[in-house]
């Protein structure tokens, strides 16, 4: 859900991450935005532990007890 964020110019990515309530909400107009959506063909995400709060600056980290796989639902 987040690989279309490293499209972004780096300032672009540091304005995602501000006034969090809206983060959601900016991951879906990023991933819904035409020249990106036609970009991605298939995502899979493999994740040993999750960033918790606002993300790797402030806020801990969760890890889980295994790997984690997110992909897409046929």
């Amino acid at each position: 859900m987040k690989n279309a964020v490293g499209w972004l110019r780096d300032d672009s990515r540091l304005l995602l991450h501000q006034k969090g309530a809206r983060f959601y909400e900016r991951l879906a107009e990023i991933n819904h935005f035409r020249p990106l959506r036609d970009k991605l063909r298939f995502t899979l995400t493999l994740a040993d532990r999750a960033l918790l709060k606002i993300g790797p600056d402030f806020g801990g980290q969760y890890k889980f007890g295994g790997w984690l796989a997110l992909g897409p639902a046929t």
